[in-house]
């Protein structure tokens, strides 16, 4: 994906396109199709935020919720992409993705259990016991480094 920068202007130089190519019955629906495909990537402040951490947005409005606010709204005059545009089947294919059992698992895993080191740590730990036979768990007698003496 291309750089984009928003500032104040953004949403005006937007809908200026859309209406551009609204009048040009020649022209290609490119500007609304990246809008309807940006809207559907930022569906909340976090994957603006994801966007801007990885180079894709450059922000200088006030918050990623400005801009997702403003693709939301922008959304209301495009157009959703076709199956036929680039857009269209690149949507496509983040949508098989997403559908796929063994990703949504994997992104549950990631967010559930690999969010915080704690949580990881913890994780580990309870498959670390668990995986123990019965007699050497650390709250058996018979595994303690130093045998009790019976008098």
């Amino acid at each position: 994906m291309p750089l984009f920068e928003f500032h104040d202007q953004t949403e005006v130089l937007l809908l200026n396109l859309m209406a551009f190519e609204w009048l040009h019955p020649d022209a290609k629906y490119d500007v609304r199709f990246y809008i309807s495909f940006v809207d559907r990537i930022t569906e909340s402040e976090r994957d603006a935020a994801l966007l801007r951490s990885k180079g894709i947005f450059v922000n200088l409005i006030d918050s990623d919720k400005a801009v997702v606010e403003m693709f939301k709204t922008l959304t209301k005059l495009a157009r959703t992409p076709d199956e036929g545009s680039r857009l269209g089947r690149v949507l496509s294919k983040v949508n098989a993705h997403c559908k796929k059992r063994r990703n949504k698992w994997r992104a549950m895993f990631m967010n559930n259990y690999l969010s915080n080191p704690w949580v990881f740590i913890s994780l580990v730990a309870a498959v670390t016991s668990c995986s123990l036979p019965p007699s050497c768990r650390p709250s058996t007698p018979s595994c303690r480094s130093t045998p009790e003496r019976t008098s």
